[in-house]
């Protein structure tokens, strides 16, 4: 049934039934993941409140996206942020939580949902950003937010908060690469035109 569903939202991202059940799933996981930050965002000025909680904040924007798209069928700066955040927060928390679990030896059931969940958050990007038409201004605004979000979680240090003191370096490092290559995903995207590269 998974195998099923994964051939049609690969095919067929665009169906109807397949973007309202993403829109749910990512809503309902946005919700559980600003609970998640609750003491963080409790421990942080509200001013700085948006930069806090990096994958919930992303699922929030590709839900708004595929909104969008589902009622009126627009495709904009946004959606190319939205896309490449899922897929940066979803690997880089799926690396985090590895290095927590090879290092520490405990595995737990949060973490392990939280695992899934983010390398779900990562497939669902690939399949979007796929059939997602690069133009210059997308690339500079998915650039700009990239260098925004890494330089308020990693010089201001509002990173969320991790397993291990020890895991800044991997954190930052992780960041900084998933950035960069997502970035260069789109530049090749736009440099040859290729619609499902």
């Amino acid at each position: 049934m998974l195998l099923h569903f994964y051939k049609v939202l690969r095919d067929r991202p665009y169906t109807k039934s397949i973007m309202y059940l993403l829109i749910i799933i990512n809503i309902l996981g946005s919700i559980y993941g600003y609970y998640w930050y609750k003491n963080q965002l409790a421990a942080t000025q509200f001013k700085y409140w948006i930069f806090v909680p990096d994958s919930p904040f992303s699922t929030t924007l590709f839900a708004i996206s595929l909104i969008i798209i589902a009622l009126i069928n627009i495709e904009s700066w946004l959606h190319g942020i939205a896309y490449l955040g899922v897929i940066k927060y979803g690997i880089w928390a799926v690396i985090l939580i590895t290095h927590f679990w090879l290092f520490s030896g405990d595995v737990r059931i949060t973490e392990a949902m939280l695992l899934f969940s983010h390398l779900g958050m990562a497939l669902e990007g690939f399949v979007y950003f796929r059939h997602f038409k690069v133009t210059k201004p997308r690339i500079i605004a998915i650039v700009i937010w990239f260098i925004i979000w890494d330089y308020v979680d990693y010089v201001l240090d509002l990173h969320p908060y991790l397993y291990d003191n020890g895991q800044w370096f991997l954190a930052l490092i992780s960041a900084v690469i998933l950035s960069t290559v997502l970035a260069a995903w789109a530049l090749v995207k736009y440099r040859f035109n290729k619609k499902y590269l």
